[in-house]
């Protein structure tokens, strides 16, 4: 096999459920908040993520890389995600929302960390088709994403039912399986010369 096959196979369900959860935040919150007729506290809470997402990478991600390097960093990033999609899910008022937007910016740490382990895998001449996989994979979940979410959140929110917080259960779950996926991810799958 290729490039694919040898040196980052492990790292693209990875990839694809990062994705997933950025495709979720960008698609699914601004409905969520929508439903209770909060459209202007929707786009605060979109931009309150975007600017604290914003300084979690440019302040954030470099000492938490240098103190606990690539695999660690998105874990804990990942683990941050999950505690927040599970609060979302379960929070009684959007002031509980805004309270967890913090914990969910540490999210933020997964890119940057996950790019650095792709990198690190392939050879200085394949950079560029190593960065090609990942915006594939990158681009799958964010197609699928909506497809997925979006449909839970409709039906659990018809007919009577009130329960807004299913797509964040659904990312929930996500989570486990990239935490899962991440852990059993081999630390280094080649030798570079």
């Amino acid at each position: 096999g290729g490039l694919l096959a040898h040196h980052v196979q492990p790292l693209g369900p990875v990839r694809f459920h990062v994705e997933f959860l950025n495709a979720f935040n960008r698609f699914v919150l601004p409905r969520v908040d929508a439903l209770d007729g909060y459209e202007l506290l929707a786009n605060l809470g979109l931009a309150a993520v975007g600017l604290l997402m914003a300084v979690v990478q440019s302040t954030v991600t470099g000492r938490m890389v240098n103190r606990f390097g690539e695999r660690h960093t998105a874990q804990i990033g990942l683990c941050s995600a999950l505690a927040g999609f599970v609060g979302y899910a379960l929070a009684p008022s959007s002031f509980v929302a805004f309270a967890i937007l913090p914990l969910m910016a540490l999210q933020s740490l997964v890119q940057p960390s996950l790019s650095a382990m792709l990198s690190q895998r392939v050879p200085a001449d394949a950079q560029g088709e190593i960065q090609g996989i990942g915006g594939s994979i990158m681009s799958l979940g964010a197609v699928i994403a909506p497809l997925l979410y979006n449909p839970a959140l409709a039906h659990f929110t018809a007919d009577g039912r009130n329960f807004p917080g299913a797509p964040f259960v659904i990312a929930a779950g996500f989570a486990i399986l990239t935490i899962a996926a991440l852990s059993l991810t081999p630390k280094r799958h080649v030798a570079l010369a």
